[in-house]
């Protein structure tokens, strides 16, 4: 089992207490192995991610600290719009939390900078709850859910996992 965690971005003061990281990291990689898993915060910014999240939509190691943003991973894999639209409104859910934060306005910089052609999904103001989006990994159906820890609204995990097969 591979964890990997990323370079952070500059910050004065993780906005959670180092032990739940750690408790999240783990859940996060051991949790699912065979399942694209990715461990956010406040931003959306990736903190961790487990081997299969590398192999579906690339290792955030290999971006600067900048650009190690869920939406900015998502955009350059050429992820389909019905995962990477109900992940952009979630982005946008944050921005308006944290309207003053510098790190909100350089994210929307730098998606509008490197991913130009979905200039309309960056300038849509639209919000809502995130759901269960169904969308297809590697030639399967999946379905996205993003998992907030109790205790945790700061962390954020997004895993996307095929359908259990009945029968």
């Amino acid at each position: 089992m591979r964890c990997s965690r990323t370079a952070a971005v500059p910050r004065t003061a993780p906005p959670w207490p180092p032990r739940a990281f750690d408790r999240v990291t783990v859940a996060t990689t051991s949790g699912w192995p065979a399942s694209p898993a990715a461990l956010l915060d406040h931003h959306l910014d990736i903190v961790a991610t487990n081997a299969a999240w590398a192999r579906a939509w690339g290792d955030p190691a290999g971006y600067e600290p900048a650009r190690r943003h869920v939406l900015s991973l998502l955009a350059a894999a050429s992820a389909p719009a019905e995962l990477l639209l109900p992940v952009a409104r979630q982005f946008r859910m944050a921005a308006d939390l944290h309207a003053g934060d510098p790190r909100i306005a350089e994210i929307g910089a730098l998606l509008r900078a490197d991913h130009p052609a979905l200039g309309l999904v960056w300038d849509c103001r639209g919000i809502g709850a995130f759901g269960r989006p169904m969308f297809e990994l590697a030639g399967e159906p999946a379905a996205a859910h993003l998992l907030h820890p109790t205790g945790q609204p700061e962390i954020a995990v997004l895993v996307a996992a095929r359908p259990r097969r009945t029968g």
